[in-house]
């Protein structure tokens, strides 16, 4: 996660984030988790969803 959030600027550069974050899409009854969740500063909170592997 730290390399995600680093090359996004760092932590100063973001509105916030959350880690481990499941979603909902009840109209279709979608499920999904994502590793991390990162709050952009635009104009229109712009959110980025990213899942991180650990592969050797």
């Amino acid at each position: 996660m730290t390399e995600t959030i680093l090359a996004y600027g760092g932590r100063r550069h973001l509105c916030g984030w959350q880690v481990e974050v499941n979603h909902a899409i009840k109209a279709i009854g979608l499920s999904f988790s994502s590793d991390v969740v990162l709050a952009l500063p635009t104009t229109t909170c712009e959110v980025r969803l990213f899942e991180v592997g650990n592969a050797p």
